[in-house]
């Protein structure tokens, strides 16, 4: 369980935002604890292309945090195509799905996906857990478009584990 694997030194890695939403406010309560009690170091590992972002939560059919319309997830041919998150799970067929995006609401939701990171210190830090380093997944990928960003990715990694 969690508690061997602390004690053993090992990392544990998980995601914690999904935890919130299957746990109940207790459940979340006592996790927030749990992990408060093997003082653990929290860090956010986040895009950093707000547009990336976007277009990823349009397709996995996210709904609009601040109610501001997005745009809606469409298949190759322009039509609703209704896979969202399942369409990772795909067997790699041709099957491609796309991002019809609201130019109207652009802005906005560019500037409040940039603001994801900052947001979720902010919670970490209201249950208690500090720090909260943000390191970007482009920096952790980076190696694998050049052996010159090596070092790049390596620093990622060491911060992230």
């Amino acid at each position: 369980g969690v508690k061997e694997a602390s004690d053993a030194g090992q990392v544990l890695v998980f995601n914690a935002f999904k935890v919130k939403s299957w746990a109940t406010n207790e459940e979340e309560r006592r996790l927030n604890e749990a992990l408060l009690d093997m003082d653990t170091r929290s860090v956010i590992v986040h895009r950093r292309n707000p547009l990336d972002i976007l277009t990823c939560e349009i397709r996995d059919c996210f709904e609009s945090v601040h109610g501001v319309p997005r745009g809606y997830p469409v298949d190759e041919k322009g039509d609703p195509d209704n896979s969202c998150f399942e369409r990772r799970k795909k067997d790699g067929t041709a099957h491609k799905t796309m991002a019809l995006i609201d130019l109207e609401h652009l802005q906005e939701n560019l500037e409040v996906a940039s603001e994801y990171p900052q947001q979720m210190q902010r919670s970490l830090s209201e249950i208690g857990l500090q720090g909260g380093s943000i390191i970007y997944f482009e920096d952790l990928v980076s190696h694998e478009y050049s052996e010159d960003n090596l070092d790049r990715s390596a620093s990622a990694w060491q911060n992230l584990l």
